[in-house]
């Protein structure tokens, strides 16, 4: 047989399920001991909690005045702790702790200093590297086109002695006075 749970028999206990349910849970109950056992133990147990009455407390609640008097001593107790503990405070001294200050800053500005110059030097070196080897490159170009210019110049002035060298030797045939 399958029964119910125990929350489940709590909330019937308690008239707190849902009506269908409720139902199938007291047609349980009419055949089932066990669970009649049960719920009557649980019922009983309910009775007795509720039909219990505290004893009285035997002490008076605090009055408005013993309060206000109480939080009036605990007042002025941390008003004087808080009085001796700033007298007996040792006073700072300032223009130590200025020139503490004033030392770790200027440390602090020299590292940050000395890091930004290191990063733009790294900079300035992979221009400078850039550059040069711009530099090469533009000097190796240039000095093949110069070479091309020479050694073409150099073709068309030889063409040109050679061209002025027929000339001559046909100029010297043509007018020569053997005709």
């Amino acid at each position: 047989m399958n029964h119910p749970e125990r929350s489940e028999w709590m909330s019937y206990l308690y008239d707190e399920t849902a009506t269908g349910r409720r139902g199938e849970l007291t047609a349980h109950l009419a055949t089932c001991a066990d669970c009649q056992r049960q719920i009557e133990t649980w019922r009983q147990t309910r009775d007795e909690l509720n039909g219990w009455i505290l004893p009285q407390s035997r002490r008076a609640p605090a009055s408005a005045t013993s309060v206000a008097r109480w939080g009036a001593a605990a007042l002025f107790l941390v008003g004087l702790g808080f009085g001796v503990g700033r007298r007996a405070a040792p006073t700072p001294n300032i223009s130590a702790l200025r020139t503490e200050v004033t030392v770790q800053l200027r440390a602090e500005f020299q590292n940050d200093l000395k890091t930004s110059l290191a990063a733009e030097r790294r900079e300035w070196v992979a221009l400078l590297k850039e550059m040069d080897t711009r530099h090469g490159t533009d000097y190796a170009a240039l000095r093949k086109d110069l070479e091309t210019v020479a050694v073409v110049a150099d073709a068309r002035i030889q063409r040109t002695q050679r061209d002025l060298g027929e000339i001559a030797a046909y100029t010297k045939t043509s007018f020569s006075p053997q005709q």
